[in-house]
């Protein structure tokens, strides 16, 4: 029975883990995401206000 605990331990311990990995994945991709339309935006906006200053 308690080798059938430390089993079932270790797997909560696994799918928590899992769980967190999958999570920072989606919080990071999601950053990723926004950092980039974030770039893009400013980089259309320092191109725009150039070419306006031409």
């Amino acid at each position: 029975m308690a080798g059938n605990m430390g089993l079932v331990g270790w797997i909560l311990i696994y799918k928590k883990n899992l769980l967190q990995a999958v999570v920072s994945a989606c919080v990071l991709g999601l950053a990723n995401v926004l950092f980039v339309r974030l770039a893009f935006k400013g980089l259309y906006y320092v191109i725009s206000v150039f070419l306006h200053e031409l």
